[in-house]
């Protein structure tokens, strides 16, 4: 099996803090590291555009809904 990374671009948050922002999946193969974005990863001020690679969280974790929402998340809310 092929190891898998999040791709993520880094945003501005509240208080100085960065926003991590998943923008698509990567893996690592035998011939490299190959990529399928979801969304584009936004420019920051400058006009630089930068994502990092990092472990992949569990599927559970990575699509689970804030516990805040409330309602039975089994269904789409519309």
């Amino acid at each position: 099996m092929s190891k898998r990374f999040d791709i993520c671009s880094p945003r501005p948050g509240k208080d100085d803090k960065t926003f991590w922002h998943r923008v698509g999946t990567a893996w690592e193969g035998e011939k490299g590291i190959s990529g399928t974005f979801d969304s584009l990863p936004i420019p920051d001020k400058s006009g630089k555009v930068s994502f990092f690679l990092f472990e992949a969280k569990p599927k559970a974790q990575a699509g689970s809904a804030p516990a805040s929402r409330g309602g039975d998340d089994s269904e789409i809310p519309f």
